[in-house]
């Protein structure tokens, strides 16, 4: 499940990572709610793909005149054959520096990884890997060290929203929480607007996240998107673990069951996913058992 860019910025205010002053408006709304933040501002269209701004799905709007027009333009606008119901109006900022922050899963380690990189604000082909162990979260000692090794000033703020970012990734089930760019601000990131000139961009630095790109794992906030295997029989399934749920499978047929169905919620989902779950599977008028 993809958030858009405004449900991950609510995400992100949740958690403590700063986002700045913004305002949604609604393509069913036929008068909008225009926004009293200080041009000049950022008109973008909320749509789940990514170089947005490419695509021209990203207007800097410097003052008043054209803005209806502009907003207009957005709703009507396709970006890679999607058609935006959302635009997100915000200040535009002004950063010495633009990073890169995210957590995701890495394959060759299986374990989540944290990825950061100067080069924030772009597609990236590549970012500083750092596995995160699972019993030790992350610690300062690693962070500090491994911010050091790509020349990235280490900082009580920056330290405090990668932490806040792998809370948001562990509480909410996340698949990927990226923050692209991160803005680098010389002053307080609660400002809007912020000045250049820095010759250490980020010791001491106000940070605010100028996107968010947050995809959910579906097998737990979305019990519908649970794979039903149809088995034909008339008692219902609903297990747990792959091993524990085929053995039990076994034990039924061999005492002469015949289960209707194979669905498992593994992974330590909400207790509210396993209970439409198992309302789904219960709704069933052929069951028996």
């Amino acid at each position: 499940m993809k958030l858009l860019e405004y449900q991950g910025k609510k995400l992100f205010k949740k958690y403590g990572v700063p986002i700045g002053k913004n305002v949604l408006i609604s393509a069913a709304s036929k008068t909008y709610n225009l926004p009293t933040i200080t041009y000049p501002i950022v008109l973008k269209s909320q749509v789940p793909v990514g170089e947005r701004k490419h695509a021209g799905g990203v207007i800097v709007q410097k003052n008043k005149k054209s803005l209806k027009q502009n907003i207009k333009t957005l709703f009507n606008k396709p970006i890679h054959g999607h058609i935006p119901k959302h635009i997100l109006i915000e200040e535009f900022t002004t950063a010495t520096a633009q990073w890169y922050v995210s957590f995701s899963y890495s394959t060759d380690t299986r374990t989540p990884v944290l990825l950061i990189s100067k080069d924030g604000g772009k597609p990236l082909t590549e970012a500083h890997a750092i596995p995160i162990n699972l019993i030790w979260g992350i610690t300062d000692f690693t962070l500090r060290a491994e911010l050091k090794k790509i020349g990235i000033p280490y900082s009580s703020g920056l330290k405090t929203i990668i932490k806040n970012l792998w809370k948001l990734f562990n509480d909410e089930h996340a698949l990927v929480a990226e923050i692209n760019p991160l803005f680098v601000c010389d002053n307080d990131a609660s400002t809007p607007h912020l000045s250049t000139g820095s010759n250490n961009p980020g010791k001491g630095a106000g940070f605010i996240a100028g996107d968010a790109k947050i995809i959910l794992d579906d097998n737990v906030h979305d019990p519908s998107y649970r794979p039903m295997l149809e088995l034909g029989g008339d008692i219902a399934i609903l297990a747990s673990g792959g091993g524990a749920s085929l053995t039990n499978l076994d034990a039924l047929m061999r005492h002469g069951g015949k289960p209707m169905n194979y669905v498992e919620y593994s992974g330590n989902p909400k207790a509210d996913v396993v209970e439409a779950l198992t309302k789904k599977v219960l709704s069933r008028p052929d069951i028996k058992g």
